[in-house]
């Protein structure tokens, strides 16, 4: 057997997932494709549809095993708030490290066994805030949508080409000349709106939620 020859590897799911992780990390958005995989995986980027139905399918299996590992890392011992609060920031974390397979966190159901952990994950956690189970639903949906709104937007700055570390970000890049008659409000207020950073924003917006939560559960349980 000639010394170029290739061993190649018999596929299965965890191997494909495998390579995918490896291809999507840190990779930029256009990192993960069928014919890159192959390559990767040495083998002919049609065998991977053996395993998977098409990119939709692998990706958003990919993202359910991103999902349970943020889930197993996360410390279930803090309190429910500071459990959240880092989560959070951990979500936004793994959105930047995998952008091929962030859009996926936006636009998939949450219907693979760790993407259910995840929001077992949340729900438990607004449960143990003492928060009726229609309010955990409510609490649920708007804690989600929050991170998954800074994630994209954190996403999309790092693909720009003057991209920031995320702590830094701006969150306005920059106005137009504003019309000071016009709109008073803003110029006064321009050049503290230049001055936020979406890290910062982030975690204000985040604390808002969350001290609702804790409002509301603590009149539910005098009422």
């Amino acid at each position: 057997m000639g010394a170029t020859a290739r061993v190649r590897r018999p596929l299965d799911r965890d191997v494909i997932l495998a390579a995918a992780l490896e291809l999507a990390e840190d990779g930029g958005p256009d990192a993960l494709s069928v014919r890159k995989l192959g390559q990767a995986l040495g083998t002919d980027p049609t065998a991977i549809y053996r395993h998977f139905r098409d990119m939709e399918e692998l990706t958003n299996a990919a993202l359910d095993r991103i999902l349970g590992v943020l889930v197993d890392s996360a410390d279930v011992a803090l309190p429910w708030r500071q459990r959240l609060m880092a989560f959070a920031e951990e979500s936004i974390g793994v959105a930047r490290r995998y952008p091929a397979i962030a859009p996926s966190v936006v636009l998939s159901r949450p219907t693979g066994p760790d993407e259910l952990r995840s929001v077992e994950f949340v729900l438990q956690a607004f449960a143990d805030a003492g928060l009726a189970d229609q309010e955990q639903l409510d609490f649920y949906v708007l804690y989600v949508s929050y991170v998954l709104l800074f994630a994209a937007g954190s996403v999309a700055v790092d693909q720009s080409s003057d991209a920031v570390p995320w702590p830094d970000q701006p969150w306005i890049e920059s106005m137009p000349a504003v019309p000071t008659d016009r709109f008073p409000q803003v110029t006064a207020a321009l050049p503290r709106l230049l001055a936020l950073r979406a890290h910062a924003v982030f975690r204000s917006g985040l604390d808002i939620i969350l001290d609702s939560a804790d409002a509301r559960a603590r009149s539910s349980s005098v009422s």
